[in-house]
């Protein structure tokens, strides 16, 4: 069908439309919209890239902000009404990573999870998570929706079938582990949060990375200038 008869008027058919920066599309996936972050922010980073974020001496906590404010929130924008798959899930943590590993002038194949700890940077995974949970909270706090997700819940309970797999409160429900009403999950995710944020602050005392910030602190070039020499090693890391 290359068109579409309402009345009087004519609408042409479209694979896929954009409504509020999100990408809908007959498939009723998320590629699109993951694949459209992708590229939003890889075009962020070098469009900031005049400003420093490439060049080395620039100190690494403006570029640390810089990327999280410009360029890691295109990335994942909307991710909280949305469910992403492991595949999804997978590219956007690559992209998070090169990108970032590129502006410190590290190789692909270096890891990445000592260095994110050392930029103060969540993991993408725990990122994602933590929007989710606050989006349950901010559900939760709205009267409309509020009632909403709890008549979905009850539905779907008193029918014995379970959510979609598509839905995005099917991964809340398996988020937390809850799936009576939205007054209990808001209440768990609110507690995972601070969980979350307790763990984050255990890593960051990590002896490699304590080890990694000084580093960090002691080069006025970070990276390609001070550490040429210690690359190899911190990209075994």
């Amino acid at each position: 069908m290359t068109e579409i008869k309402m009345g009087s008027k004519t609408f042409e058919n479209t694979q896929k439309i954009k409504y509020l920066g999100m990408i809908i599309n007959s498939k009723n996936d998320n590629s699109d919209n993951v694949e459209q972050g992708i590229k939003n922010t890889i075009k962020s980073v070098y469009s900031i890239g005049n400003i420093g974020v490439m060049n080395t001496p620039l100190k690494t906590n403006i570029k640390t902000r810089l990327y999280k404010t410009f360029c890691r929130s295109l990335l994942t924008y909307g991710c909280e009404a949305i469910k992403l798959n492991q595949i999804h899930l997978k590219k956007n943590k690559t992209t998070d990573g090169n990108l970032v590993k590129k502006m410190f002038g590290f190789c692909k194949r270096s890891r990445t999870t000592k260095l994110m700890a050392t930029l103060n940077m969540e993991p993408m995974k725990k990122v994602l998570v933590k929007r989710k949970l606050s989006f349950i909270m901010r559900l939760a706090n709205n009267k409309f929706t509020k009632k909403l997700v709890n008549n979905i819940l009850n539905e779907t309970r008193d029918r014995g079938n379970g959510t979609s797999k598509k839905f995005v409160i099917d991964e809340m429900k398996t988020i937390l582990e809850e799936k009576d009403n939205i007054e209990n999950m808001a209440a768990k995710a609110s507690d995972r949060i601070k969980l979350e944020n307790k763990l984050n602050k255990e890593e960051s005392k990590d002896g490699t990375i304590e080890s990694i910030r000084y580093l960090f602190r002691e080069s006025r070039s970070p990276m390609r200038c001070f550490l040429h020499k210690k690359k190899k090693r911190l990209n075994s890391l």
